[in-house]
């Protein structure tokens, strides 16, 4: 039975639809649909799950869907609760579905912030004007079979929220934010109401390698002590480790003697994260009944358990990068809803390891990374094959040189981010412009590792002979193959050759098996030169840290006319067209001996003359005014405010002044 076969029935959609939206022709009655599906880079070409970044923001939805997901990837959640109580409000967001190993890092809008002890935000890593600091708390659950409600919440909004309100199962955060004066709202919460999104762990996934693990007990998943930094490992040995304290640790296994003082999740070198196999992920979710397919383990994973492991070791195999630092050959991160179709969470599985998915003649799961090894099969021979119908070279209009791709990453906070392109640069001069396509490996978030599968892609888009063969019932002993030695000595080409199948299917009543095929180069297919294939990722642009964002210096300003007045207000051009700017002002006294509200002004289409950037503000009351002036980055980000300077206007008087200390010398007009 085909694998979408097993998806289709479990999700009761059309099976024909579900196999025709990857391009597989369904059997016609009396014939068996056989279990190869090419689920790897081919379908990485197509669109599938939403972009990494969709998942960044809280969303309000009345029932949602439950959140999920395999290795670390940052997440936003869902609302389940968003309410305010006098000048606090308070937000419940339900994060992913089960017990997540922990969180890594938080953001509020798009700013990286940490947290102190009690949850209270104390460092802006990409804020450090001080914004959100101890006016915003961020607490945590894991999602435990019992979980505790926040107490804060229900003190202060029973029987909005009570203690029943548990969340059990399902990890979640609580955002409390204080209230703040109305002068101060824009510093301390520059984007309004924070918007939280977490760095986590998904929950841990079954490892058929540990014999000591239970398939049906998650708890044998886990159970394994805390990494400690001062202590030596052995090779293999399995360790929890997270970068949250209060987390339970995701599962490490050492790939060296010792840890070499390197914490897990800093070193692939010597660590490698369990959850973040590829092919693991894909065992999880065809036998996972809570958030995969609920399929039966000991007809689809046993009969072929072993072969399973050796492709799982595979993509732990570790790769030297031109740094010589080093990575698993195939890591998969990254989420997916609960009504998302199983097959594109494979798709996106399997891309990340060019992987190919498929049944062996017993029904049991078969998967073959990509990784070629010489085939131990029969070889097919003329004597098999009832017909052959080859084509030879690439269309013009079929033609790729330039392989465009898109993959996740994290230093551009966990977003989609375009990699160095695989280009075939002889044929371009060749042809004289260049034939793109775009791989997006949205799980994978390495660039080399993106890079490796490009090459692998291009060599599989640009093959010089592919076609189809049927044979007689000898093919069914080919099944399950994805590399096959093939003789065929009556087609230029195919007389001493290795194929890959792309697509199969059988018709037991005609005896005859169909296979697609594509020539592959055995010697190429692997063939990696890490100073010259690696490449180098393109500089990815983000918001800019505050210390990037100039603070605008050299503050003039001047008051003009009588009632109504203006203000000129002016400071050096930092010489940055990417910036806005934003001036703020308030009377010193409002009449009550205390400091007027800010009103604030942003300034984006700016006036330059001799190296000052001008601006003009109209306040309605002639009286002293302080003032001063920030700028804004591209993403909203604002520089910390310049030191005040104070104008007095009133009818025909005119004064500027200073604040003592300040560092700033006026340069007043005499007027």
């Amino acid at each position: 039975m085909l694998i979408l076969e097993l998806v289709g029935s479990a999700l009761g959609f059309d099976i024909a639809a579900a196999l025709l939206s990857i391009g597989i022709t369904a059997s016609t009655v009396g014939q068996i649909a056989i279990a190869l599906v090419f689920l790897g880079l081919a379908y990485a070409l197509r669109p599938g799950l939403p972009k990494p970044a969709d998942g960044h923001q809280a969303t309000r939805q009345e029932i949602p869907p439950r959140i999920m997901g395999f290795g670390r990837h940052r997440v936003g959640g869902t609302y389940v609760l968003y309410e305010s109580k006098g000048e606090i409000s308070y937000d419940v967001i339900a994060m992913v579905n089960g017990n997540i190993r922990g969180y890594k890092t938080f953001y509020l809008h798009d700013d990286e912030i940490t947290i102190d002890v009690s949850g209270f935000v104390f460092v802006g890593i990409d804020a450090t004007d001080g914004r959100y600091g101890s006016r915003v708390q961020i607490q945590k659950r894991y999602g435990l079979p019992t979980e505790t409600a926040y107490s804060d919440a229900v003190t202060a909004l029973t029987p909005i929220w009570t203690t029943a309100h548990r969340g059990d199962g399902t990890a979640s955060i609580m955002l409390k934010c204080l209230g703040v004066d109305s002068d101060e709202f824009q510093e301390k919460y520059p984007h309004g109401l924070p918007v939280p999104s977490a760095v986590l762990d998904f929950p841990a996934i079954w490892d058929p390698r540990d014999v000591g693990q239970d398939p049906d007990d998650a708890a044998t998943w886990i159970d394994y002590p805390v990494f400690d930094i001062v202590t030596t490992y052995a090779a293999g040995t399995r360790v929890l480790y997270t970068s949250d304290p209060d987390g339970g640790g995701a599962v490490y296994i050492s790939r060296t003697s010792s840890n070499l003082g390197n914490v897990p999740d800093e070193n692939q070198a010597s660590w490698i994260s369990v959850d973040q196999n590829p092919v693991l992920q894909a065992i999880h979710l065809c036998l996972s009944v809570k958030d995969g397919l609920g399929l039966d383990r000991a007809v689809l994973i046993e009969p072929g358990i072993a072969n399973l492991i050796i492709e799982a070791n595979r993509c732990d195999e570790l790769v030297q990068l031109k740094n010589l630092d080093y990575q698993p050959r195939y890591v998969s991160n990254g989420m997916f809803l609960s009504e998302t179709d199983p097959a594109e969470v494979i798709a996106a599985i399997m891309a990340s390891c060019d992987g190919w998915m498929t049944e062996d003649g017993e029904g049991g799961l078969v998967i073959v990374v990509g990784v070629y090894r010489t085939p131990v099969a029969t070889v097919l021979k003329a004597q098999h094959i009832v017909a052959i119908s080859p084509a030879y070279g690439v269309e013009d209009e079929r033609v790729v040189n330039d392989l465009q791709i898109k993959w996740t990453a994290p230093e551009h906070k966990y977003k989609e981010a375009p990699g160095q392109a695989w280009r075939d640069e002889a044929d371009i001069s060749l042809r004289g412009y260049k034939r793109s396509q775009t791989l997006s490996v949205p799980w994978v978030h390495y660039h080399p590792q993106a890079r490796r599968l490009a090459k692998r892609q291009m060599a599989r888009l640009n093959s010089r002979i592919r076609g189809t063969l049927v044979t007689k019932l000898y093919g069914m002993a080919l099944l399950g193959e994805r590399w096959i030695r093939l003789q065929y000595p009556d087609c230029a080409g195919l007389g001493d050759c290795i194929i890959e199948i792309t697509k199969a299917r059988t018709d037991i009543m005609a005896g005859r098996v169909t296979f697609d095929f594509l020539l592959i180069n055995p010697n190429e297919i692997d063939d990696w030169d890490k100073d010259i294939d690696e490449g180098t990722p393109p500089t990815i642009s983000g918001s800019a840290p505050d210390d990037l964002i100039p603070v605008p210096l050299d503050i003039q300003a001047s008051a003009e006319g009588s009632p109504p007045f203006h203000i000129d207000i002016s400071w050096d051009d930092t010489l940055r067209e990417d910036l806005k700017y934003v001036v703020r002002y308030r009377l010193v006294d409002d009449g009550s001996g205390n400091p007027g509200p800010w009103s604030e002004q942003v300034f984006s289409d700016l006036v330059v003359v001799a190296d000052r950037i001008m601006a003009t503000l109209f306040p309605t009351t002639v009286s002293v005014y302080a003032l001063q002036v920030a700028s804004i980055g591209v993403f909203g980000t604002r520089s910390a405010w310049s030191d005040s300077v104070t104008i007095s206007s009133s009818a025909g008087s005119l004064d500027f002044s200073l604040p003592q200390n300040s560092g700033y010398i006026a340069l007043i007009e005499d007027i």
